[in-house]
C-alpha cells in the first residue's frame, strides 16, 4: 500500500510538469492584458490595496468594479502586498495562479472516482486534462477558470455526503464559487433542484440559503455602485447583463443558439484534438468526438453522482447558448472533468463494441471491425501528437509573439509617458497600458451580437468614429497593434485598420514595430482643466 500511494504521488507530480515548466518560462506574463479580464483583475487589486476601494482605476472616472466578483481580486491583492512594484511582482501573480492547479486536477481525480472510473481510466483521463492547452495556459496567466473549478468541484463533492450541514458547506462553496465568475449562479437552482428530486428538502434550503448569501449580496452590490455611464465601454466594463442586452431583440436568440450550439460543440471536441487548423474534416472530428462525450455521459445517466454535475452542467449549457459570446473550451473549462468522463465512458463502449465484432462469426465483421480499429488507433495516435504539438510547438510560439507584441506596447507606452499630458486619456485594447504607465484608459467594445447578425457596418462603426468617441469622454490619444483590429472586428480586422489608418480625424504620432499612436484632434485636457 505504501508503495501504491508512493506511486500515484509521483504520477501525480508528473502530472503537473508541463503547466509548471510553461509557467516559469513565462513568468513575466508576456501576454498580460491581451485576454482584458487579467489585467483589469490586477487594477482592481492594487486599488484595493491603495485604499482607493473595489474601483477600476484604469477607467477615466475610476468607476466601481461591478463586472468580476471579488474572489479572485481578493486573492491577487498578496502580489501587490508582497511586492508592490509592477511589473516586477508579475512572478508572484504566475506561481499564486498556477497553484490553483494540483487542487483542481486533485478535486477532479476524486470527482472522477466518486463516479465510478477505474483507476486507469482516471490516470487517462487525468493526463488529458493536465496537458490540455487550457490548464497549461492558465498556469502562467491571471485567470478564474481554474479557481472557480476548484470551488465547484469542493462544492459537488460535498453535496454527495450525507446531511444538511454538508449541504450548508456546499452551498457556500458553490457561493464561492460564484464570487469567483457569475456565470456560476446557475448552481444556485442546480443543486436544490437535485436534492428536491431526492426529496432532501432540509439539504435544499440549507444549500440554497448558503448560497444565497452570496448572489444576494453580490448582486446588491452591483445595483447600488453601478455607473451612470451606458456607453458600451463602460458597459463592457461595468454590466455584463446591460453589455448582453443592450443591442439584443428577441429574434437573435435563434441566431445565438444556433451559432453558440455549434461552437459548443466543436470546442468539446478540442478536449481531445486541441489544434486549429481550419480543416473541415478536422472540425467534423471534433464534433464526432463531442457527440461521443454526450453519448458516453448518456449511456450512464443513472449513475447517482452525475446528478448534482449534470444539471450544473446542463443548466450552464443553457446559459452559454444564449450568450453573446461564442462558447469556447475557456468557458466550458469547469465542466471539463464531466466531458473527460464522457469521452472515457464512450471510448470504453467503443472498445467493447470493437472486441464483440473481433469474436463475431462472419469474417466479414471481424475484417470491417479491425479496419475501424485502426482508423479509430489512427486517430488516438492523431490526437497525442495534437497534444505534443501544442504543448512543444504551439503554445511556446504564442508565448514568443505576445512577448513581442508586449515589446513593441511597452515602447509606445513609454512615449506616451514621455510626451503626453500627464492628465491624457487614451483608447486603447489592452488595460494594462496603465499599470505599465499610469495613464487611464478606455477601450472600444462593438456589441457582439452585430457579428452574429453579419451586421458589419453596425460592427464597425464605432471604429469609423473615433475621432467623436474621443472627443465625447474625451481622450486625447489612441493606440492600436496590428493584432487589436481582429479583436474589435472579427473577421473584418484589415477593413477595421484600414478605417483608422485613412481616418483624417487620427493624426499617428509615434510608430514602434506594429503598433502605432495616434493623437486625436481636440483639447479636451485644457477644458478639464
Amino acid at each position: 500500500m505504501p508503495s501504491k500511494r508512493l506511486t500515484s504521488c509521483l504520477l501525480f507530480l508528473a502530472l503537473l510538469i508541463p503547466s509548471a515548466w510553461f509557467a516559469w518560462q513565462n513568468r513575466d506574463m508576456p501576454q498580460l492584458g491581451r485576454g482584458h479580464d487579467d489585467a483589469i483583475y490586477l487594477t482592481v487589486a492594487k486599488s484595493l490595496v491603495d485604499g482607493n476601494g473595489y474601483r477600476i482605476q484604469n477607467l477615466p472616472g475610476a468607476p466601481y468594479e461591478t463586472k468580476y466578483p471579488p474572489v479572485g481580486i481578493w486573492l491577487l491583492m498578496l502580489v501587490w502586498w508582497i511586492n508592490p512594484e509592477f511589473p516586477a511582482n508579475l512572478p508572484i501573480a504566475t506561481v499564486l495562479q498556477w497553484a490553483m492547479i494540483p487542487p483542481f486536477l486533485w478535486l477532479a481525480g476524486a470527482w472522477l472516482k466518486r463516479v465510478g472510473l477505474s483507476e486507469r481510466a482516471r490516470w487517462g483521463a487525468l493526463t488529458l486534462l493536465a496537458v490540455s492547452p487550457y490548464t497549461v495556459g492558465f498556469g502562467a496567466g491571471i485567470y478564474t477558470e481554474v479557481l472557480f473549478g476548484v470551488l465547484l468541484l469542493a462544492s459537488l463533492l460535498a453535496c454527495e455526503r450525507v446531511g444538511w450541514r454538508w449541504a450548508l458547506l456546499a452551498g457556500a462553496l458553490a457561493g464561492l464559487a460564484y464570487w469567483t465568475r457569475t456565470a456560476g449562479i446557475v448552481a444556485l437552482v442546480s443543486a436544490p433542484a437535485v436534492f428536491l428530486w431526492r426529496k432532501q428538502r432540509r439539504e435544499a434550503a440549507a444549500y440554497f440559503a448558503a448560497t444565497f448569501v452570496f448572489v444576494g449580496s453580490w448582486i446588491l452590490w452591483t445595483k447600488l455602485n453601478q455607473s451612470p455611464m451606458v456607453d458600451a465601454a463602460t458597459s463592457y466594463n461595468a454590466d455584463y447583463a446591460g453589455f448582453a442586452l443592450a443591442k439584443l431583440q428577441f429574434s437573435d436568440l435563434r441566431i445565438l443558439v444556433w451559432e453558440n450550439f455549434s461552437r459548443m460543440l466543436y470546442a468539446m471536441g478540442g478536449l481531445a484534438l486541441p489544434l486549429e487548423t481550419g480543416s473541415m474534416f478536422l472540425a467534423m472530428l471534433k464534433i464526432t468526438v463531442a457527440v461521443g462525450i454526450l453519448h458516453g455521459l448518456w449511456l450512464h445517466r443513472a449513475n447517482r453522482v452525475l446528478g448534482f454535475y449534470g444539471v450544473f452542467a446542463a443548466l450552464t449549457v443553457a446559459e452559454l447558448l444564449v450568450w453573446h459570446y461564442p462558447p469556447n473550451l475557456r468557458l466550458m473549462y469547469p465542466l471539463v472533468p464531466l466531458m473527460l468522463a464522457g469521452l472515457v465512458w464512450e471510448a470504453q463502449h467503443f472498445a467493447d463494441m470493437l472486441r464483440k465484432a473481433f469474436a463475431h462469426r462472419d469474417r466479414s465483421q471481424r475484417i470491417a471491425a479491425k479496419l475501424v480499429g485502426a482508423a479509430a488507433a489512427g486517430f488516438a495516435v492523431y490526437g497525442v501528437w495534437m497534444q505534443g504539438e501544442m504543448s512543444f510547438s504551439e503554445l511556446p510560439a504564442q508565448a514568443r509573439q505576445q512577448e513581442e507584441v508586449r515589446a513593441e506596447g511597452k515602447a509606445a507606452f513609454a512615449w506616451i509617458a514621455e510626451h503626453a499630458d500627464p492628465q491624457a486619456n487614451v483608447i486603447c485594447v489592452n488595460p494594462a497600458l496603465y499599470l505599465y504607465s499610469g495613464y487611464r484608459t478606455q477601450s472600444l467594445y462593438p456589441y457582439p451580437i452585430f457579428w452574429y447578425r453579419g451586421d458589419f457596418e453596425s460592427l464597425l462603426e464605432p471604429i469609423r468614429s473615433l475621432p467623436a468617441h474621443g472627443a465625447a469622454y474625451p481622450m486625447e490619444y489612441l493606440y492600436m497593434h496590428e493584432f487589436d483590429y481582429d479583436t474589435l472586428a472579427p473577421g473584418r480586422g484589415e477593413e477595421a485598420r484600414r478605417m483608422v489608418e485613412s481616418n483624417p480625424g487620427l493624426t499617428p504620432v509615434f510608430r514602434n514595430g506594429r503598433g502605432v499612436i495616434y493623437q486625436l484632434a481636440q483639447t479636451s485636457i485644457a477644458e478639464r482643466r
